[in-house]
């Protein structure tokens, strides 16, 4: 059976952002795609946190009127397979029918349905969740083309396997977190909707680290003045670089240093580097905002880093 399995990703509008296809003959990859699209707007938070996918990824890209007619002509003599397909499908078929182009109309394998058969009396269904009982990875990327891979792995493994398989209780768990992590992310995205997230400074040069989780800089107070002269809720970008606790219990031992435009303004705490040593680049750019803090009305930096419970 020749199958092309699908992912794509969207904005919270369901406008595409990336298209990813793997095409396979019987058991033999014939060909893949992939390519970012241009929406026309900025991403939210929740885009950034859950893909890692930025506007500046997305700036240069084609826009969908120049991908998508190959992409239907492609797709149209193929069994289509996806997780939650139908949705994928929807998108791909509201912007052919936009374009005045034909929508797609063929035959669909849909992961999440077997999914839903096999494990009938778990409550998700997601791709990770089934990637971890399947035993075939424990980790989901969130771009088009390694979940319409990951997707393909799930098929065959639930297509060809009589073995038993279970929920265990550290599935169900790990599978809690992640909704909770997903959810949490969309709450804040709801909190940005009206705030102004664009960055207030030039960016420095350097590794681009995905937001995900919202970090306090220690040892900032001396530079409140500083930073509030960039105003409350500003976003900025900053560097990070790995270095030591200067002084204190932990003196010597390792932290990373965060700079603004040129100037020291602390480093993560103890506690913070226990769960982000060894998971980040030694210099590293990311996003960060101030905050006021209403106990002592004292301007803080946060940063936008990598989520560690993120799996």
């Amino acid at each position: 059976m020749r199958i092309a399995s699908l992912d794509i990703e969207t904005t919270g509008d369901n406008d595409i952002i990336e298209i990813g296809i793997l095409f396979m003959d019987g058991d033999v990859e014939v060909d893949r795609f992939e390519s970012l699209i241009d929406p026309g707007i900025p991403l939210s938070y929740f885009n950034n946190h859950i893909s890692g996918i930025t506007d500046d990824m997305l700036k240069g890209q084609p826009t969908i009127d120049k991908v998508l007619p190959a992409v239907l002509d492609r797709l149209r003599n193929w069994t289509i397979l996806g997780h939650n397909i139908d949705y994928d499908l929807r998108c791909l078929n509201d912007a052919a029918m936009r374009m005045g182009l034909l929508p797609l109309f063929n035959d669909r394998i849909d992961t999440m349905e077997m999914s839903r058969y096999r494990f009938s009396d778990h409550r998700s269904h997601s791709l990770l969740d089934l990637l971890r009982v399947l035993n075939l990875a424990d980790r989901e990327e969130h771009r088009a083309l390694s979940d319409a891979i990951q997707t393909w792995q799930c098929y065959k493994r639930l297509e060809s396997s009589d073995e038993p398989l279970e929920w265990t209780d550290s599935l169900a768990e790990r599978s809690r977190r992640t909704r909770a992590a997903k959810s949490g992310a969309f709450m804040k995205s709801r909190f940005l909707e009206d705030k102004d997230t664009e960055t207030k400074n030039p960016k420095p040069n350097g590794e681009t680290l995905p937001p995900g989780a919202s970090v306090t800089v220690s040892g900032a107070q001396g530079n409140s003045e500083f930073l509030s002269s960039y105003g409350a809720f500003t976003y900025l970008w900053v560097e990070i670089d790995l270095g030591t606790f200067p002084s204190g219990v932990h003196a010597g031992e390792p932290t990373y240093h965060v700079r603004l435009d040129g100037r020291h303004i602390g480093y993560l705490t103890s506690k913070t580097m226990a769960k982000y040593i060894g998971r980040l680049p030694e210099h590293a750019v990311c996003r960060a905002h101030t905050k006021c803090n209403k106990k002592n009305g004292r301007t803080q930096l946060r940063l936008e880093l990598p989520d560690p419970t993120w799996e």
